[in-house]
């Protein structure tokens, strides 16, 4: 499978085939990369997203692990418990967390990226964001 790395970065690789994937425990894993081949070349790449293909993914891959999050509290840094959420909605730009509100209001739609994500605890099934101004009143 070919991935790109984005954001790219100067005299980085933009694109790479995958050599091979190993388990590493714990949700993560080690990936080696065609042309990623010394620790000098993969410092280059820290902190860079891989993009892959929908395609060149397992068929069942983004449904399964999006659906781990529902039931998940989603904690806003200044509005405090926002509720839970009921379902995760794919978007072509980002998957959406459909939070049904705590104080029973309409459920809120919340882009679930790395800029609004401030942590994700698996075991206490918690999500804390910092939303801007506004998103909870839409």
């Amino acid at each position: 499978m070919e991935v790109a790395f984005v954001p790219p970065q100067h005299d980085a690789p933009r694109r790479a085939r995958v050599q091979s994937v190993q388990d590493a425990g714990k949700g993560a894993y080690l990936v080696a990369f065609d042309g990623v081949d010394s620790i000098g070349v993969a410092e280059l790449l820290v902190g860079c997203s891989c993009l892959a293909r929908r395609a060149d993914l397992p068929e069942d891959a983004l449904a399964a692990e999006a659906d781990t999050l529902v039931g998940f509290e989603v904690h806003d840094a200044r509005a405090g418990l926002v509720g839970a959420v009921e379902s995760v909605v794919e978007n072509p730009g980002q998957f959406l967390l459909s939070v049904a509100r705590a104080d029973g209001g309409q459920p809120v739609l919340v882009p679930l990226v790395d800029a609004l994500v401030v942590d994700l605890d698996e075991d206490a099934r918690r999500i804390d964001v910092d939303l801007p101004d506004g998103l909870l009143e839409l």
